[in-house]
């Protein structure tokens, strides 16, 4: 009979965060990428501008650039007469000089020929050949945009840690840079363990699950600067987990492993990160719920973390946890999103001693307002998460949380408004139908949550 650990003691939320501040040692590599692929990436270096941007005084608008003096005293009733000696288009400049008592056809964008200190708007004049009337008089400088008015040669334009966006790219391509250095995404090994696993798009036999984790915490990285290196699915084995992990550890900045977490007979991730290397497991269990199984160790100085098999729990731990360190590896700041008030939707009973992170959705009352309903699957079920809007935190005190009691609903996207119409029941495909065409109607907002028959 193979051994069965139990958890000598949980660690609270709170301890976990503190052991991974504590043992943080990662210092981020810089590389340097073309600008085109540089979205999304946190800049390592402060971006100086080489040139004045714009290079040169050009027109703000269609016009007519001449000399601001030629034109005081011109109204309606008494237009200031000039000649028109050229053109000057964007991209091609007029090659001579306005001289007194001259203009030039200038359009936006375009650079305004020398001589010439102003533009008059084309609407505020009239063209006869090469006769011009202009019926407003204009100041110096009036529709032109300076040479360098918008960055200036020598101006810092981007400091290092900045986001970088569309519209900071695009003022990298207005200096003329094609490549800038950013902070090197820290790459994370992704394992899922477990006998009963499938590769998506192979054979279901009998027993056997898809994998479902390596998809979800992969693409949780992404969405948090990582670099994820899916590794496949490894069996319940000792052996084979232990050199997963320590083939890993030479080029991955972390590990990520789900399943086999727990203190089962069969679960042994924690015994391969205590033999892996010191200090090994830092944690084993945490006093939460979902996401007891939830390991954190240290080899190498890399975190090796073992996240649970369920997948709402992976998850939920993924986020609590491993978000805000991917993060901060990155160079990006914790992903704080704006929590929304509501009230529960019915009587809830929460484990004293641990936390709950309770997934809910989010749907209006008659009121205006914001009811949450816990959501009836449990963390075995992926499809817990995808019909869930966020999660209430139930302290470790709190046992009960009655119906219309306030709560804050933490939300798993920016942007969360409650849904319109809440179907909760059996699975019906009438319901399937009616939903789908209240949909087409219109921006109808519908969460469901099919829980089979209840009577």
């Amino acid at each position: 009979m193979r051994e069965r650990k139990e958890f000598r003691r949980l660690a609270t939320v709170e301890e976990v965060s503190l052991l991974i501040e504590r043992h943080y040692s990662y210092f981020p590599e810089v590389e340097e990428v073309p600008i085109e692929k540089a979205l999304g990436r946190v800049l390592a270096e402060d971006v100086l501008s080489e040139v004045d941007v714009p290079s040169f005084d050009r027109s703000m608008y269609d016009g007519y650039a001449l000399r601001a003096e030629d034109t005081y005293g011109a109204d309606e009733e008494n237009p200031v007469t000039l000649k028109i000696i050229g053109t000057s288009e964007a991209g091609k400049p007029f090659q001579g000089f306005v001289s007194h008592g001259q203009a030039v056809e200038v359009a936006t964008g375009a650079v305004i020929p020398p001589g010439a200190n102003a533009v008059v708007l084309v609407e505020r004049t009239e063209s006869r050949g090469d006769t011009l009337l202009v019926f407003k008089s204009v100041p110096p400088g009036k529709n032109i945009q300076g040479a360098g008015t918008d960055v200036a040669a020598g101006e810092t334009v981007l400091q290092s840690g900045t986001l970088l966006g569309p519209r900071e790219i695009g003022l990298l391509a207005a200096i003329g840079r094609t490549r800038v250095k950013v902070l090197k995404k820290p790459v994370v090994a992704v394992f899922s363990t477990g006998n009963e696993l499938v590769t998506p798009g192979n054979p279901l036999d009998y027993g056997k699950i898809y994998d479902i984790n390596s998809y979800t915490i992969s693409t949780s990285i992404l969405e948090d600067g990582g670099d994820p290196r899916i590794l496949g699915i490894l069996p319940d084995d000792f052996d084979s987990i232990l050199e997963g992990i320590r083939e890993a550890l030479e080029w991955a900045d972390l590990v990520l492993i789900s399943g086999s977490t727990s203190a089962g007979a069969g679960d042994v991730v924690y015994k391969v990160i205590e033999r892996a290397g010191k200090p090994g497991v830092l944690v084993h269990g945490v006093a939460m719920k979902p996401g007891k199984p939830f390991i954190l160790g240290l080899v190498r100085d890399k975190f090796i973390i073992g996240l649970p098999g369920y997948p709402t729990s992976a998850l939920i731990t993924y986020r609590k946890f491993v978000s805000p360190l991917i993060r901060r590896m990155a160079g990006l700041p914790t992903l704080k999103l704006t929590p929304i008030r509501a009230k529960i939707g019915r009587r809830v009973r929460s484990p004293l001693g641990r936390r709950n992170f309770l997934p809910v959705a989010v749907i209006s009352d008659a009121e205006g307002g914001a009811l949450a309903f816990p959501i009836p699957t449990g963390s075995e079920a992926i499809s817990t998460l995808s019909r869930a809007d966020g999660y209430i935190e139930i302290p470790e005190n709190v046992e009960y949380l009655e119906e219309g009691e306030e709560v804050l609903v933490f939300p798993f996207q920016e942007g969360l408004r409650p849904a319109d119409l809440g179907f909760i029941g059996s699975h019906c495909p009438g319901a399937d139908l009616l939903l789908s065409m209240l949909r087409k109607k219109g921006e109808f907002r519908i969460v469901r949550a099919n829980v089979g028959s209840l009577g």
